[in-house]
């Protein structure tokens, strides 16, 4: 969901962290949101897999595919998650 604050007309995405899955939020708890959404940016459209995001990310294979699935969670949602 997009919102904007018309006080400043800045726009920023709103995450609602109700609807995430109990995995995306313990890979944002232990990784964080960014690296989240790094790792999964780095998936999509690096075509790297998570061996690569890892080495990279400085994380295990495991970490980074738990990354690159919350990342994913976060960008389009738990349904395609």
């Amino acid at each position: 969901m997009t919102t904007t604050n018309n006080s400043n007309t800045m726009t920023y995405n709103v995450i609602n962290f109700a609807c995430a899955s109990v995995r995306t939020l313990r890979a944002i708890r232990k990784y964080g949101e960014k690296t989240c959404l790094e790792a999964y940016r780095m998936c999509e459209i690096g075509g790297n897999g998570a061996s690569t995001v890892g080495c990279y990310l400085g994380l295990t294979t495991r970490q980074a595919d738990a990354a690159i699935n919350a990342g994913r969670e976060l960008i389009k949602g738990r349904a395609s998650a």
